[in-house]
């Protein structure tokens, strides 16, 4: 019987571990927008320009930059990706993603 507590009690303490310290930390992000008639440039922690026009919103997570560069636009937006192979650059919209590595889109 003591094998078993044993092997119970050090499952027990692992879980415990990943319950205390690998819990997942929400994610926040940063929302642009424009109003009618105003447009804005911003440069992202990567350094992609995006200019975006009249009344467009523009949304990305502040780890942007860290596993992933992926953004949520409605409306219209002119983008200068910063190159990167290692991670692509996402564009999502209510109808399409887009996909680049560091261009002009």
């Amino acid at each position: 019987m003591q094998p078993q507590q044993y092997s119970f009690w050090t499952w027990f303490a692992g879980y415990k571990y990943i319950d205390i310290y690998q819990k997942e930390v929400p994610v926040t992000y940063t929302e642009l927008k424009t109003l009618d008639g105003q447009k804005k440039e911003i440069t992202l922690p990567d350094g992609t320009n995006i200019w975006l026009n009249s009344g467009t919103t523009l949304k990305y997570a502040n780890t942007f930059g860290q596993q992933n560069r992926e953004v949520f636009l409605i409306g219209e937006a002119y983008f200068n990706v910063t190159r990167d192979t290692t991670k692509t650059f996402i564009v999502r919209t209510d109808n399409i993603t887009i996909k680049s590595f560091g261009y002009k889109l």
